[in-house]
């Protein structure tokens, strides 16, 4: 595992952990990011999970894992938004790193998503963005896969989802800004993939979490 340096402050580089695993057989090259909420936690854990147990020489392709994408967020211990400039990073992809601009295109968050985009994303076939419950959110474990426009792609993207152990799936039409919508937007990119897991509330904790809309949204695999 290394780090990569997403943007710079004046006080310093916002950098994430990264891991890549090369197989020993050419494949797809699979970016599994997780974190973009910096404060859902389960995939964060799962991914060191994955990365100390894959083995390589069984691997065919190659799989990256950004394992927190939103440092800033996970360090603050913020619900939704980059502390830094107030954003939401699920809701600006691919970014616009324009200059001179405090609130909106150009803060640090555009350039985060960007770096993303341009210099990892890009380099992939197949794309998973793993989401949890953020701090005050219970979700149930689902699965949404963006339908792209190419039949052969979709069709494939649909089969997929039927393999995930999440309660709920569904292949829904593009939403704009989200990091699966930015990678579908590209040719080379077959499948773009989110997954959530609940979280619970922590012990002590009181009041009614927020239900995660996709508790309302997605279609129970078995229907």
């Amino acid at each position: 595992m290394g780090y990569v340096k997403l943007a710079e402050q004046a006080v310093g580089d916002v950098v994430v952990p990264m891991t890549i695993i090369n197989g020993a057989r050419s494949g797809p090259r699979l970016l599994v990011e997780v974190g973009i909420h910096g404060t859902e936690y389960p995939g964060i854990k799962a991914t060191q999970i994955v990365a100390r147990d894959v083995d390589p020489s069984k691997l065919a392709g190659t799989l990256m894992i950004i394992h927190c994408a939103n440092v800033p967020m996970y360090n603050a211990k913020t619900a939704f938004v980059n502390p830094i400039d107030d954003i939401n990073i699920n809701r600006i992809f691919p970014g616009e790193p324009v200059s001179s601009v405090y609130y909106g295109p150009g803060t640090i968050s555009h350039h985060m998503a960007n770096f993303i985009y341009e210099n990892i994303m890009k380099r992939t076939t197949h794309f998973v963005d793993l989401h949890g419950g953020d701090l005050p959110e219970m979700c149930p474990c689902f699965a949404v896969s963006t339908k792209t426009g190419d039949e052969e792609k979709d069709t494939d993207a649909a089969a997929m989802l039927k393999y995930s152990l999440a309660d709920f799936v569904t292949l829904r039409e593009p939403n704009q800004a989200l990091t699966t919508t930015g990678a579908t937007s590209r040719e080379d990119t077959k499948h773009a993939h989110r997954v959530g897991w609940r979280r619970h509330p922590y012990p002590g904790e009181h009041g009614s979490p927020r239900r995660c809309r996709h508790e309302r949204d997605e279609i129970p695999k078995d229907d």
